[in-house]
């Protein structure tokens, strides 16, 4: 991302060229040596310096007895030690000339008063020596640059790599995000859970990855923001480049109560999803699984020109439910011109319903779908298209689905698929559209939610 001689202060934190992880252990079930596992089975590619007092080896790696006796610089530490300790730890980090300290250790601002006033002296600290803070009370990064390869991190999920990064305050929201994407198939490009975010926050990592050409889609959990104004800046700004997906919690009086316990957030900064899409360009979601959904979509697929959406389906009820969802949304539902209901007359069935939704009948076969996806893509009134599929057992799936992936590759115009189907008696149906990089939706909802979401984007990019 940036060369050497002019390497942006978060390079240190998401591409260390060495990780010191003080408060490492021979235990297995540590978060101290879980990191080192994760740093050595993720194979990073710079050296690993355990801290410890005692051991002089730990996980097969030369172990030092403090941060002052490890013979080579150090860009990264963890600290995990007792929170009246870090200071003192911190301080020392400083004097070696670490960059940034991971403070995972919790006990600072979240649980009270005394915690508040040890997090406010860590950052009068690393204000006046020249350190930042990542954390405290937070899990960590991951970076699968295979050059990086930085799993500087306690969660047990290895990731794949890809296009997706994730920002979360919590890290168990973050594990979550990430376990399902892997479910999905889609890699992780970088994560940061930053928990209390005392120093390094949400603002200052969404404008890193804005400069990254390798995050595609940004996914954001927030609990709290403390300085609105500031969010609202860096994400208008970043949204021009690619999608930041958001899911704001604590938006409830009770909700926001139980952020101030979890990472010591303040009803001043609490602020509305929906405002905040609007004033930021954000997108807004309320649930975990329409998130993950989402951000497929925009990694695989061309974004709309517009909000007008043809839907095509094989089967009526779920057609409706598409055109409702995009109706509330705020897209358009369009008539095929007179030119594409003269082509669609001709190809499909007499019975078929030729408007939009059009519907072609479960009894439709790969020829009928070729015509009516060549009819709707080249119809001027459409912008992007919604395929909804039922696997009719009288019906070559197989070939319906190529003719899909054929039409997809001739146009500029995005066609989100679902696919209704039993996974496992027509799973060569869904390998055709995962090999030809075609994310497909179950229910079409979801598909509809994911396509009017990229609807917005568009319009908040053009």
């Amino acid at each position: 991302m940036h060369k050497p001689q002019d390497r942006h202060i978060l390079d240190f934190l998401f591409q260390p060229r060495s990780v010191a992880v003080i408060g490492a252990s021979k235990r297995p079930l540590t978060i101290g040596n879980r990191i080192v596992r994760n740093l050595m089975d993720m194979q990073f590619t710079g050296p690993i310096y355990p801290v410890h007092p005692k051991d002089s080896e730990i996980e097969g790696l030369a172990a030092y007895p403090s941060i002052s006796h490890v013979p080579g610089d150090v860009d990264l530490a963890h600290i995990i030690v007792k929170n009246v300790q870090v200071p003192r730890v911190l301080a020392d980090c400083a004097r070696k000339g670490v960059k940034i300290a991971i403070i995972n250790t919790a006990g600072f601002k979240e649980v009270g008063p005394e915690g508040a006033r040890l997090e406010a002296e860590l950052v009068r600290l690393a204000q006046s020596n020249g350190i930042r803070i990542f954390g405290p009370n937070c899990q960590g990064i991951i970076n699968t640059d295979p050059e990086v390869n930085a799993y500087c991190n306690f969660t047990f999920t290895k990731p794949l790599a890809g296009y997706i990064s994730i920002f979360s305050q919590s890290g168990g929201v973050g594990e979550v995000i990430n376990n399902r994407l892997c479910e999905l198939g889609e890699g992780l490009r970088m994560y940061a859970s930053t928990g209390n975010a005392c120093d390094i926050d949400c603002p200052e990592i969404l404008e890193f990855w804005g400069d990254d050409p390798d995050t595609r889609v940004i996914i954001c959990h927030l609990e709290n923001i403390e300085d609105p104004g500031n969010f609202i800046k860096v994400a208008r700004e970043v949204s021009q480049k690619k999608p930041i997906l958001v899911m704001l919690t604590g938006r409830t009086s009770i909700g926001a109560r139980a952020v101030a316990f979890h990472c010591g957030g303040t009803i001043t900064g609490r602020i509305g999803d929906e405002s905040l899409a609007a004033e930021s360009g954000v997108l807004a979601f309320r649930s975990l699984e329409e998130i993950c959904q989402a951000a497929r979509a925009f990694v695989h697929m061309k974004i709309p020109r517009g909000r007008r959406v043809g839907v095509i389906t094989n089967t009526g009820g779920p057609g409706i439910i598409a055109a409702d969802e995009l109706s509330e949304a705020g897209c358009e539902l369009p008539e095929p011109d007179e030119a594409t209901k003269k082509i669609l007359r001709s190809a499909l069935y007499p019975e078929a319903i030729v408007s939009n939704p059009v519907d072609v009948l479960a009894t439709a076969g790969p020829e009928h779908f070729r015509a009516v996806l060549e009819a709707m893509l080249g119809d001027p009134n459409i912008d992007s298209l919604l395929f909804s599929f039922v696997t009719p057992f009288f019906v070559d799936c197989e070939a319906v689905a190529r003719v899909v992936v054929e039409a997809r590759a001739k146009t500029h115009k995005p066609i989100v698929c679902v696919v209704m189907t039993d996974k496992t008696l027509w799973s060569s149906t869904l390998e055709i559209f995962r090999q030809a990089g075609i994310p497909t939706y179950a229910q079409p909802e979801i598909g509809a939610r994911v396509l009017a979401a990229m609807t917005t984007y568009g319009l908040i990019a053009s």
